[in-house]
């Protein structure tokens, strides 16, 4: 009897010893959270700290901003941003919020991470102050496009053809090798001071690219029509009507992309009907006759034998091909040139032309990565809406 009530008190003994260990477990893990967790006492005291330093680096900026105003001397820190208007020039500096569209321009200064201020030592945020109200933002460059007047718009590496809302007025500035044809002022035609706009009679650009094209290349279009056809791109010896020497072309038929080289099967999943095997086609989702258009973006990589297509900026989707059809376009031919605005096809020789308006447009000799075609789309078009 004695023997069991030990056993019995011995039982209950560890229960209660697991109880407490329990207990003390569960206390120490919210002690641990009210010291450390996201609303706990370091984290709330670190909070603390970073906003008094945020506040302090707030106040010397004020500080700064306000001794220039009172000097009467040239503003030390920072950058003056300028509208883009008529009055301001070619000095105008923007920066655009890409979430909302908001432009800051006329009466902001900005100052970036790192700029030394007086008494204080260097920023360690990026700043919007404006200079009459004495609003103050901190914001972070990732959320922004800063665009200026004469700045590269595009990543320059392997560029061919380069027309963007800063040269477009000089046509001699797009690069070797290129000829504008047909598009010239009058009527309501040529440049127009945003856009070049073609009338769909005889109106092409030439490129003639001396730089070999072996690897690949990324073509960028950005614009619009109201015609149910936009010939984008082409690469055939004009005139000559004997097997239509090259026959790359590509081209959007409502809001279908479609692309064929010369001839043979495309062996690609986006591949048309067994009558049009050396077509492949993919719909897509923009309007090309809205009212700002679209931004289409295409890479062809001659060594993976695959065509990627970007839409405003965004991948939305690739296609594996056969490289033998993919060169039967002559590609690699320097001595074939691409044109933009013109087709040759058909079962004879026959030259069609698109009316459309073109807002920038660039020819690379290489494939550029996600991130730079996502940089020029970007660039681009906060650029050409200010």
């Amino acid at each position: 009897m004695n023997n069991k009530r030990k056993q019995k008190e011995s039982g209950i003994t560890l229960i209660a010893l697991v109880v407490t260990i329990i207990v003390l477990i569960i206390l120490a893990g919210v002690s641990i959270n009210m010291i450390i967790g996201d609303n706990g006492i370091i984290t709330q005291a670190q909070k603390a700290a970073e906003d008094t330093k945020l506040a302090q680096e707030k106040e010397a900026i004020s500080l700064a901003i306000l001794e220039n105003e009172l000097s009467g001397t040239e503003l030390e820190i920072g950058t003056t941003l300028y509208s883009k208007t008529l009055a301001n020039g070619n000095r105008w500096h923007i920066l655009t919020n890409k979430n909302d569209g908001t432009s800051y321009g006329d009466g902001w200064i900005y100052i970036p991470e790192n700029t030394s201020i007086s008494n204080f030592g260097q920023t360690t945020q990026n700043w919007l102050v404006h200079s009459q109200t004495g609003e103050i933002l901190s914001i972070s460059m990732e959320d922004y496009t800063e665009t200026y007047y004469g700045m590269n718009l595009a990543v320059t590496e392997g560029l061919l053809l380069n027309v963007d809302p800063v040269n477009m007025e000089d046509e001699d500035s797009w690069g070797e090798g290129v000829t504008l044809y047909g598009v010239t002022p009058g009527d309501g035609y040529g440049y127009n001071g945003d856009a070049i706009l073609f009338d769909g009679v005889n109106d092409y650009i030439e490129i003639y690219a001396d730089t070999p094209i072996d690897k690949g290349f990324t073509f960028e279009f950005y614009g619009k029509s109201e015609d149910d056809r936009i010939n984008m791109l082409a690469k055939t010896l004009i005139g000559e009507q004997e097997n239509y020497i090259g026959r790359f072309r590509i081209n959007m038929i409502g809001n279908q992309f479609r692309a064929a080289f010369a001839g043979g099967d495309a062996g690609s999943d986006w591949g048309m009907s067994d009558n049009n095997k050396h077509w492949i086609a993919k719909q897509l989702n923009g309007d090309f006759s809205a009212e700002n258009g679209e931004y289409l973006t295409m890479t062809v990589n001659l060594e993976t034998d695959t065509i990627t297509l970007y839409l405003n900026g965004e991948n939305i989707g690739a296609t594996v091909c056969n490289h033998d059809w993919l060169i039967s376009g002559q590609l690699t031919n320097g001595e074939i040139p691409f044109t933009i605005g013109l087709i040759i096809a058909g079962t004879e020789y026959t030259e069609t032309y698109s009316s459309m308006e073109l807002y920038a447009c660039r020819l690379y000799n290489r494939v550029l990565t996600d991130e730079e075609i996502t940089d020029n789309y970007e660039t681009t078009v906060a650029y050409r809406e200010q």
